[in-house]
C-alpha cells in the first residue's frame, strides 16, 4: 500500500489567517487536508513518517492532499525536513503585518490563560513572539532549499481586501481550477 503524500503545504505564519485558508480550500470537494495541523515536521517529527502518513488515510486517489501547520515557518529544522521528504511539494506562505501578527498572536496565549507573570500557566514568551515575525530569516532558509516557484507567498492584508483573488492565485498554485467547487 503507498502511502499519499502532501501535494502542498501551509506553513504559516501564524495568525496570519491559515486556518481562515485552509477552511475555504477544504471546501473543494477535489482537495484533501486533515482537520488538524500535524506540525510533524517541526514539533511531531519524532513520531515518524507513519504517523504522518495516517493525516492523510482517507484521501481518494483524484484529490489534491495538503496540510497546514504554522509552526513550520520559523522552525529551523522544518524547511529541510519537509525538502528531504516532499521535494515537489508546493508551500504556500501566508504573512501578516510582524507587528499585527505579534498582537493577535499575544491576545490568543492571552485568552487561553497565559501571561507573562505565570510562566506555569504556559507563559506569554515574548522573545518567541517577536522571532515569529523575522519573516526574512525564515523564508531565507526555505528559499535555499526550494525554487521560487515552489514558493506562494502572500499578505494577510491582500487577503482582507480581496479573498477570492488571493485564493484564486493559491488554487493555481496547487494545480486547482479557479472558484468553481
Amino acid at each position: 500500500m503507498t502511502h499519499r503524500q502532501p501535494d502542498f503545504v501551509i506553513v504559516g505564519a501564524a495568525k496570519s489567517a491559515t486556518t481562515w485558508l485552509q477552511r475555504n480550500l477544504q471546501q473543494h470537494s477535489a482537495v484533501f487536508m486533515p482537520g488538524a495541523e500535524t506540525h510533524y515536521f517541526s514539533r511531531q517529527f519524532a513520531k515518524g513518517s507513519a504517523w504522518y502518513a495516517a493525516f492523510f488515510e482517507a484521501a481518494v486517489p483524484h484529490q489534491i492532499v495538503g496540510e497546514r501547520s504554522n509552526s513550520y515557518l520559523e522552525h529551523p529544522e522544518a524547511p529541510k525536513r519537509l525538502r528531504d521528504a516532499l521535494p515537489d511539494v508546493r508551500l504556500i506562505v501566508q504573512l501578516r503585518n510582524p507587528i499585527e501578527r505579534l498582537f493577535a498572536h499575544y491576545r490568543a496565549q492571552s485568552e487561553h490563560g497565559a501571561s507573562a507573570a505565570d510562566p506555569d500557566l504556559g507563559g506569554v514568551d515574548a522573545e518567541r513572539l517577536r522571532a515569529g515575525g523575522l519573516y526574512f530569516q525564515h523564508l531565507s532558509r526555505f528559499l535555499e532549499l526550494f525554487p521560487r516557484e515552489q514558493l506562494c507567498i502572500t499578505l494577510y492584508d491582500d487577503l482582507d481586501r480581496e479573498p477570492a483573488g488571493v485564493l484564486d492565485h493559491i488554487r493555481a498554485h496547487i494545480g486547482l481550477a479557479s472558484s468553481a467547487a
